[in-house]
């Protein structure tokens, strides 16, 4: 029986064991390495709180697909739905609450453990993996706890997101007790005074959670969200789009490419994006699909461009895409423009400066793009910057090995590592290892889009499982 491990038990772990089941034409052993004690969930979702939530409707969060409203089927046989009316807006728009897709990955996991068919066994390893060597046709694995090394078939580096990573100039500050390095750590959230002025930095998606958490435990201070240029998540659009999200990602010549070509510069993306925007400014949806049509369709021109144009599309663009492709579901949406408008929330732009603890205050400061210097001064600071997104200065020991070994290097575009068009991962020379890939958030320096569950569902399947695309119930 073939050996394949899986390093990450989170979505793009469990949905690759899942897959992996469901396809192979003999049967694998399947092990899944992830110290946590509950698969499925990983960093995204494993936070309990009931508004943290995910912002994508079910039909978005689609593993399978053939089968596009399995998690929406789930959540009412489940319960979830019913347990959460806040989840149902008003048009009736599902947004359901992160912790309970975590909970059906884990459900899915534990149904293809007990049968799946291809009679392949899957099973929890809890640990991870600190180092691989890689050989003619397999690699070797050694575990973090025992020390035990396993010879493999094959090798799935499946970490999701890296740890969130600290600004150098906010580094004094992480010995104070007003310092929450992890956002959803809900217990040092907690702790925060509810009369205490709260700086976040960041101001996207994080930070609009981070907002509603304290808003939900009764925080009554001030609270700034402090990012380079002040941008702020755009709102979940309330109409329907005339193309499902499977449609779009599968289609070999989708409507972008098909009036514009494969823009050859991020210059002649945005040109051409500006110009669909200006066409659809009487469609009552506005920028949404034509911005959506080009989210979706970045794997078409993004992998050609040079790492120098993927840095420069990064440096002066990803701040305003971030904006407007990662955006708040409709209750979280609420939640910030009633703290605007009463006043409790505001929205600041500037570059970090330094830090410094003064007593039980931190103060915080930063320069405005006008070249003025400012200080706040809080109780408590919350880093919603986001993940590491370099894997040989992230906190996974696996990566910084890899890296230190010469099986693995930064992507050119200085995010993720550098895999091949079949993810399988590059070596400091350039070589790809046949028998290792990388899937997931880890690929988006080389494909432009892998972190939300349709494209990470996408790779897994074009990539391992290429014959789930003639179909198969799951």
């Amino acid at each position: 029986m073939m050996r394949w491990v899986i390093a990450g038990g989170g979505f793009t772990g469990i949905a690759t064991a899942l897959h992996l089941a469901r396809t192979s034409p003999r049967p694998l052993h399947i092990q899944v390495l992830e110290p946590r004690a509950q698969l499925g969930a990983g960093l995204a979702h494993s936070a309990e709180h009931p508004d943290l939530r995910l912002n994508g409707t079910p039909g978005i969060h689609a593993m399978y697909l053939d089968a596009p409203l399995h998690f929406l089927q789930w959540l009412q046989d489940s319960g979830a739905l019913a347990g959460d009316p806040q989840a149902t807006n008003p048009d009736g728009s599902i947004y359901p609450r992160r912790a309970d897709f975590g909970r059906y990955m884990a459900a899915e996991l534990a149904r293809h453990a007990r049968s799946n068919s291809s009679g392949s066994v899957i099973e929890h390893v809890q640990q991870r993996a600190t180092r691989v060597w890689a050989g003619a046709g397999t690699a070797r694995v050694q575990l973090e706890t025992s020390g035990a090394v396993l010879d493999v078939d094959g090798l799935v580096l499946a970490p999701g997101w890296n740890a969130v990573a600290v600004p150098p100039a906010l580094s004094p500050l992480q010995p104070h007790r007003g310092w929450v390095g992890d956002p959803w750590n809900l217990a040092q959230m907690a702790a925060i005074s509810r009369d205490a002025p709260v700086l976040l930095v960041g101001a996207g998606l994080t930070a609009a959670d981070a907002f509603s958490v304290l808003v939900a435990q009764g925080h009554q201070g001030p609270v700034t969200a402090l990012s380079r240029r002040g941008l702020r998540p755009a709102a979940q659009t309330p109409h329907r789009l005339p193309v499902g999200v499977w449609e779009r990602l599968l289609d070999p010549n989708p409507d972008f490419v098909r009036r514009h070509g494969r823009p050859r510069s991020a210059r002649e993306a945005l040109r051409a994006l500006r110009q669909d925007v200006a066409a659809a400014a009487s469609d009552p949806a506005g920028w949404y699909v034509p911005f959506d049509e080009l989210r979706d369709c970045v794997t078409h021109f993004w992998p050609h461009w040079s790492d120098a144009e993927k840095r420069r599309a990064s440096r002066h663009l990803k701040g305003w895409y971030d904006a407007f492709r990662y955006r708040n579901p409709p209750q979280t949406q609420r939640i910030v423009e009633q703290g605007v408008a009463r006043g409790q929330l505001c929205f600041a732009s500037g570059r970090l400066e330094g830090a410094h603890v003064l007593g039980d205050a931190l103060a915080v400061d930063f320069q405005t793009r006008a070249g003025d210097l400012h200080r706040l001064k809080v109780g408590a600071v919350v880093n919603c910057t986001g993940p590491q997104p370099r894997p040989s200065r992230s906190g996974n020991p696996l990566w910084r090995a890899m890296v230190a070994d010469g099986l693995a290097c930064d992507h050119g575009s200085g995010n993720g590592v550098a895999v091949d068009m079949d993810c399988r991962v590059l070596d400091a020379n350039g070589r790809p290892h046949p028998n290792i890939r990388a899937l997931g958030p880890i690929t988006s320096g080389c494909f432009g889009e892998a972190t939300a569950v349709p494209y990470i569902a996408r790779q897994i399947l074009q990539t391992l499982t290429p014959d789930i695309l003639n179909g198969g119930a799951p």
